[in-house]
């Protein structure tokens, strides 16, 4: 079995990593214990979500779909959507023009003069 899984920072919570393994348990301990150049900068990392594959072309095709940017967006929106930062909020360079868009912007969304 490989596993796809997704990692976030405790201490800075919009830090993710996605990774692949053959050995889930191992290679979370490896990252929190900076042997990943990747990871080691913002340890400790907290499981979010792992998927396991059969075989491991799959897994590292769904890995590399996860890295891309339709695959991000789909990590924002399922899975990270609760955590920190994007609770609620559109993401970076994005704007959300729904009922209540100025929510998350400081200061008055309207001044008059």
């Amino acid at each position: 079995m490989t596993y796809v899984y997704l990692i976030e920072s405790t201490l800075q919570r919009q830090q993710h990593y996605v990774g692949v393994t053959p050995d889930l348990k191992q290679r979370l301990t490896d990252d929190n214990d900076g042997k990943s150049p990747h990871t080691r900068k913002f340890r400790p990392w907290n499981l979010v979500a792992y998927i396991g594959f059969a075989d491991e072309p799959t897994a590292h095709a769904f890995e590399k779909y996860l890295k891309s940017g339709s695959g991000k967006a789909f990590l924002r929106k399922r899975f990270l959507r609760s955590s920190g930062a994007l609770a609620g909020r559109p993401a970076p360079g994005k704007r959300s023009y729904g009922r209540e868009w100025w929510r998350g912007y400081v200061g008055n969304p309207v001044q008059r003069i």
